[in-house]
């Protein structure tokens, strides 16, 4: 049977059978020739060899719990860039009884500053582009109210986070085992949400996106390779930064020169995030990014796997397969 495309297989698939991440997932696999059962609407288990590697979306074994679970504590996630080198924007967290301090820190920061909970995922409860006081007492509540209206609401989930705005060049890199796979600048829109990229020498309506790398570069581009290289290092740094974390999506700003001729400042990582569906597997200008496709190389490549790879896979005949008892506590 002839494989449809990615297009046709997420349509099909999307969201009646499964989430989007994990039909790119199995999608990529099934190009590869490789043997995928679906477990449930998100987890689909792949066979390499004589290992079968479940995914939840686009994670696996080498995206560890410890990194998935940082990524919803963005508290926990800065202070771990940071302390591994990574630049990230200024930032503080506070308790819900300290609004008052927290607004004389963003005071201190400057306005515009984002207040979001700090220990979520997603982002309900953040807002963006707060100035002023009368904006800073309603983000703090919308902050308040998302966090206890979670699911998994904790007291210590009431933390509220108030981070600087950096104004620059946003972007979205996917990592891959140290190797950049794509990367996708977001313009025009607000934080938060899809941004785009200007293609070469034109510029895409408001809200599209686009491939960062045209595969002929203008001059424009050419001046901004050094940029790109700082990029490009910083979000690998990002990735490595996280235990057990091989692959992931990572926010950098690349700030623009403060006045003309001036120096840009250096990049910062706003966000790593190893479940999201990256941005350039589909662009609405330019060649799209098969991400899911380097995800599953990386299984396919990676030395961690060889053993798994080599080894024959032979079903086993029914009524075949030990079944040992079990341990009763019995001497």
């Amino acid at each position: 049977m002839t494989l449809p495309s990615v297009e046709q297989f997420v349509g099909d698939a999307v969201p009646a059978r499964c989430g989007l991440a994990s039909a790119l997932l199995e999608h990529a696999a099934l190009r590869r020739g490789l043997e995928v059962r679906r477990f449930n609407r998100q987890i689909v288990l792949v066979r390499l060899g004589a290992a079968v590697v479940p995914f939840h979306g686009v994670n696996g074994p080498d995206t560890s719990e410890t990194a998935q679970l940082m990524r919803t504590h963005r508290d926990t996630l800065y202070t771990l860039l940071t302390a591994r080198g990574v630049p990230v924007p200024r930032w503080s967290v506070f308790t819900t009884e300290q609004r008052k301090p927290a607004l004389s820190y963003a005071r201190g920061l400057g306005w515009p500053v984002t207040v979001r909970p700090a220990r979520a995922s997603g982002d309900d409860g953040a807002t963006a582009d707060v100035t002023g006081a009368t904006a800073f007492r309603d983000a703090w509540q919308a902050s308040i109210e998302a966090t206890r209206t979670g699911s998994s609401h904790t007291t210590a989930a009431d933390a509220v986070l108030v981070r600087e705005e950096i104004g620059g060049r946003r972007m979205q890199v996917f990592v891959v085992a140290g190797n950049v796979a794509a990367v996708t600048e977001l313009v025009g829109v607000p934080p938060g949400q899809t941004r785009v990229f200007r293609h070469g020498s034109t510029t895409p309506a408001h809200g599209r996106l686009v491939n960062l790398a045209p595969p002929h570069q203008t001059a424009e581009d050419t001046a901004r390779d050094g940029d790109a290289a700082a990029v490009r290092a910083v979000a690998v740094a990002a990735v490595q930064a996280l235990p057990g974390m091989a692959y992931g999506t990572v926010d950098v700003i690349a700030p623009e020169p403060v006045r003309a001729g001036a120096a840009a400042g250096s990049p910062v990582v706003t966000y790593v995030d190893c479940s999201a569906v990256p941005v350039a597997q589909f662009p609405t200008d330019g060649e799209p990014c098969d991400v899911a496709g380097a995800i599953l190389d990386h299984y396919l490549d990676s030395p961690r796997w060889a053993s798994a790879r080599a080894t024959p896979h032979k079903t086993g005949t029914a009524g075949t397969e030990r079944v040992e008892p079990l341990y009763l506590g019995r001497a």
